[in-house]
């Protein structure tokens, strides 16, 4: 689940080379909304018949693919390094523990709640050396908080009120108002323009089948199955991987803190597990 999510972060980099943040998240958002919809009449699925609950599994989509998605293309669009937005994505673990304290009535040890900070902690070395910000960069910077905040969100309505909702139909549900959304915004500011390579169309592919479709359904199975507090202290292992994915693809390099940081962030995660 971790790999998953950590490549997305570099799929976004190299996917915005050949459109706008809007018009590539609504085909993103379009395909996999398509093939999840395919899956559920294939396999016969059930599917969700109180409207409120229709509503609030449309909510999760909004906040965890338009939210945190939106906030994480238009950042890294705006110039901001890929792990300067990993780094700030990885607050979602200590923001969904805190709020699941009264939103959930999950109870967080001390000992989870130290291993949240040691594994922050752990992330931060990772991305010590590529966090560098000018005046034109802030309003980037800005715009990555969303993308925690999305998930966080997303992530506690899914725990509390869509939980039973069968996981194909639940995600054609989400992906589908995460499209309607983007249709909207990519239409109304962008031209809509994609350039079509080969390329374009692997990574593209990839984000929509083996990131919003795979690592979602993991991540929601997971959270289905364990404490939320639990399986978001994962996301602190998503900057070493973005770390470790740009080096190979983008020559950039890490050195002796970013390996150290590394560490801690896997002590930390070991920590939330085991307690």
């Amino acid at each position: 689940m971790v790999a998953l999510w950590g490549t997305a972060f570099t799929g976004t980099k190299l996917t915005l080379a050949y459109g706008e943040p809007f018009t590539l998240l609504f085909w993103r958002c379009a395909v996999t909304a398509a093939a999840m919809l395919a899956v559920s009449l294939a396999a016969r699925a059930s599917w969700p018949k109180d409207p409120r609950i229709i509503a609030w599994t449309a909510c999760v989509g909004l906040f965890v693919h338009g939210i945190f998605l939106s906030g994480s293309y238009f950042a890294v669009d705006r110039g901001i390094s890929t792990g300067l937005v990993a780094l700030i994505s990885a607050l979602q673990p200590l923001l969904t523990a805190v709020l699941a304290i009264p939103i959930l009535n999950e109870r967080i040890s001390v000992r989870q709640l130290m291993g949240l900070g040691v594994g922050l902690a752990g992330v931060a070395l990772v991305v010590a050396n590529k966090v560098s910000l000018d005046d034109d960069q802030m309003i980037g910077a800005a715009i990555a908080f969303l993308a925690p905040l999305g998930l966080t969100l997303g992530f506690l309505i899914q725990k509390r009120y869509a939980l039973e909702v069968d996981l194909r139909t639940g995600m054609t549900i989400q992906f589908a108002a995460a499209t309607a959304i983007f249709a909207i915004l990519a239409s109304g500011f962008e031209s809509m323009e994609v350039r079509l390579t080969l390329e374009f169309l692997l990574v593209q592919g990839w984000l929509s089948f083996g990131v919003s479709a795979g690592a979602i359904a993991i991540t929601y199975f997971m959270i289905r199955n364990d404490a939320i507090a639990k399986v978001s202290s994962l996301f602190y292992l998503v900057p070493p991987i973005v770390s470790i994915t740009g080096y190979f693809l983008f020559g950039e390099t890490f050195g002796i803190l970013a390996i150290v940081g590394m560490v801690i962030a896997l002590a930390g995660v070991m920590m939330v597990k085991r307690s």
